[in-house]
């Protein structure tokens, strides 16, 4: 019903091009750019359940890079209240929102940061989409601080995602050169694939997560694949139900690439 009601209000919303939407969920008001925002995430998390995980602890650590308005926190919280959440988002607009939403909603344990994950430390340009006119993306750039991802891991994390449009390769590779990539229990890896390049770097990643001591399996979806990682130093019963809920078009590793490249 839930589902239901939200997707007429989408197709209702696609008419009136309303631009800052206030979304009543469960006990949570949620402040979103647009609808259409919302009604995304929302059918990802909640009806996909693309980042359900199993953490085996009521307090699991979370960190979640590429937070945007705080979809996905607010996820993870309902799955486990006790959480403590670790948000990155490098754009100012999706960040004021995202704060919003966790001071509005007393969200405890999180805090967001706003800045971009990089190799390294310091300011970079950001290319941010301001608006789509007759299928075309309209962009803005904003100047951003950014950060290594390695330099806020200095525990075990129960699970890490990773959904950064494009710096997942550059990321990863920082993360596990720090040696900490060994901390993390479980990862979701969001990875586009536009040219044969972005295969062999996807890769190249793929590989270096599995010399880390994890299992990989992945899911594709229409522009980009899922990967999902468990580290086999936490897990001694390592099979796709230990992470996932939807079995459907899950590839393991070995099989990836022969999908990939099709």
């Amino acid at each position: 019903m839930v589902y239901i009601v939200f997707t007429f209000q989408a197709a209702m919303n696609s008419f009136t091009r309303q631009r800052t939407s206030y979304i009543r969920l469960f006990q949570y008001e949620i402040m979103c750019p647009k609808f259409r925002d919302f009604y995304d995430f929302f059918t990802e998390t909640f009806i996909e359940g693309e980042y359900f995980f199993v953490a085996g602890n009521n307090d699991p650590k979370i960190i979640d890079c590429g937070g945007d308005f705080g979809m996905s926190a607010i996820y993870f919280k309902c799955l486990y209240p006790e959480a403590t959440l670790l948000i990155f988002e490098p754009s100012s607009s999706r960040y004021s929102c995202l704060k919003r939403n966790i001071k509005e909603n007393d969200i405890a344990h999180t805090k967001a940061l706003n800045c971009a994950l990089s190799s390294k430390n310091g300011y970079i340009y950001f290319d941010i989409m301001k608006s789509r006119v007759r299928g075309q993306n309209r962009m803005r750039t904003e100047r951003v601080r950014c950060c290594r991802l390695s330099d806020y891991i200095n525990d075990v994390i129960d699970l890490l995602k990773v959904d950064i449009e494009g710096s997942e390769y550059d990321v990863m590779k920082e993360v596990h050169a720090s040696g900490k990539l060994t901390n993390v229990k479980k990862m979701f890896l969001e990875y586009h694939i536009y040219t044969e390049a972005d295969v062999s770097r996807m890769r190249e990643i793929t590989e270096l997560i599995k010399n880390n001591g994890f299992r990989i399996y992945a899911r594709r979806k229409k522009y980009h694949y899922v990967i999902y990682a468990v580290n086999q130093l936490f897990s001694n019963k390592l099979n796709k139900e230990h992470m996932l809920t939807c079995s459907a078009n899950i590839v393991e590793d070995n099989r990836l690439f022969s999908e990939a490249n099709s």
